[in-house]
């Protein structure tokens, strides 16, 4: 008997397009279409104009010991219960502060005694504060780094939104900042955010009532492709033995389901959860709070809706300002109304209960973002699994809390596989933007520091 070789044709058109393409043919498939393959990563910053302790002290947020997030959460951290075994706590963390004089450490603060909005710069671009009033980072802040690798694809690269109407007679601080150290300037009203991702021109994707010419054109060269393969394998059946032909005939039927997907595939978004909203109310700005928690409710919706729909990879949401004076109504927090106050005064002259209630109010909404991108099936997974989300806030806890930047705590939540999820991580003495480099190498960015700061919390990481 003749041994049959197959002869390079043969062999190419295999490797190409059996062997090794088979994965490929499905990889060829756009990233909004049912056979989509890895989904992608994503990544959020939220922030909240808090610090970790009052100072009446006490400590209603950082777990009692190091290790898996066993124990009920405290106060502050209360919203989160039900995510804590998807979310990591780092503690220990602090901002190095100068003399106030002009001295200042890398990644550092001023070091002034009225402290607020000198730590937000360095917590989000690690590089030190000026040596003046200025409250913006002197750097590119992560989200924009990250969005330079995760964001083209999208409508927006690096959405920025704020929660605060107003300043209400305290600050205002950007969160984002491009390459020149330039702030994004954020939405703050929740109609122009929707105007922007989901006006009179935005239709979901696999909604459009002509068919995309460029799908269609993918989706004939993919069946084309399975049909060349598919014409030269029945002709090596006859030729070949009785194993081989039991492969190739394996092949056969992969070959032919394919092709059915292909063929009766329609362009479709990565999920079924992409869809128009409704347009949010509108929301008056009052003196001192403008519905900042129904504002809170539709920011984290429209966000969640825009990462269902890819609008966007990559934002941060500001809950509130630093020396936030906006005043949460009591029946929000849970404060005695007698006992409310705005809540930058919640962490001085009120009792460390009622500051960590304040504080609870922000991962409350933290918690709804989670709970939403759990809920939403992705292409593997769900949403929290491939998204990374960061809790930052603007003090920690110890002496002079809070004007404090001390025993900070950072929250990381999401980044199934890539995240050590449901662990209290004690990392004494690094910076806050360890933790930040750490949730960028998570999605994807091969970045060994920000800023003026090296390095990030292996103990973080997968």
């Amino acid at each position: 008997m003749t041994r049959f070789k197959i002869n390079r044709r043969h062999l190419l058109r295999g490797a190409g397009g059996l062997c090794l393409g088979l994965p490929l043919l499905e990889a060829m498939f756009d990233h909004k279409t049912a056979l989509a393959g890895a989904p992608p990563l994503r990544y959020i910053v939220v922030f909240g104009g808090v610090s970790i302790s009052s100072e009446q002290g006490g400590n209603f947020v950082v777990p009692d010991s190091a290790g898996p997030l066993t124990a009920p959460l405290k106060t502050a951290l209360a919203p989160l219960e039900p995510f804590k075994s998807e979310l990591s706590i780092v503690s220990g963390l602090s901002i190095p502060a100068g003399n106030g004089a002009g001295s200042i450490p890398a990644g550092g603060r001023y070091g002034r005694a009225s402290f607020h909005d000198e730590s937000v710069g360095p917590l989000l671009s690690g590089m030190r504060s000026p040596s003046n009033d200025s409250n913006w980072a002197q750097g590119v802040s992560s989200d924009y780094v990250v969005a330079q690798q995760l964001g083209g694809a999208t409508a927006i690269s690096q959405l920025a939104l704020r929660v605060q109407a107003a300043n209400y007679g305290g600050h205002l601080v950007p969160l984002s900042y491009n390459d020149d150290a330039d702030p994004i300037d954020p939405y703050s009203s929740p109609q122009g955010l929707f105007d922007t991702l989901f006006g009179s021109t935005f239709v979901p994707p696999g909604e459009d009532s002509e068919p995309d010419p460029a799908a269609e054109l993918a989706r004939a060269k993919q069946a084309s492709v399975i049909d060349l393969v598919r014409g030269d394998t029945n002709r090596l059946v006859a030729r070949v033995g009785a194993q081989d032909r039991q492969r190739l005939e394996a092949h056969l039927e992969g070959l032919d389901t394919l092709y059915k997907k292909i063929t009766a595939t329609s362009p479709t978004p990565v999920t079924n959860s992409c869809s128009k909203p409704a347009a949010p109310p509108s929301l008056e700005v009052g003196g001192s709070y403008s519905g900042e928690d129904a504002r809170a409710e539709v920011f984290v919706d429209l966000l969640h809706m825009a990462l269902a729909c890819d609008l966007t990879r990559v934002a941060t949401i500001a809950v509130s300002e630093p020396m936030s004076m906006m005043v949460v109504p009591a029946d929000v927090t849970g404060i005695p109304s007698g006992e409310n106050k705005d809540l930058h005064e919640l962490g001085h002259s009120s009792t460390s209960q009622n500051h960590a209630r304040g504080f609870a109010w922000h991962t409350k909404h933290l918690a709804r973002l989670l709970d939403k991108l759990k809920n939403t099936p992705d292409v593997t997974g769900t949403f929290l699994d491939n998204t990374v989300v960061v809790f930052l806030t603007e003090g920690g806890s110890g002496q002079g809390a809070p004007h404090n930047t001390e025993g900070m705590s950072v929250i990381v939540a999401g980044g199934k596989g890539r995240i050590r999820q449901g662990e209290h991580i004690v990392a004494t003495g690094k910076h806050p933007v360890n933790v930040t480099v750490s949730a960028m190498n998570a999605v994807g960015v091969s970045a060994s520091g920000l800023g003026e700061v090296q390095g990030n919390i292996p103990d973080l990481l997968v």
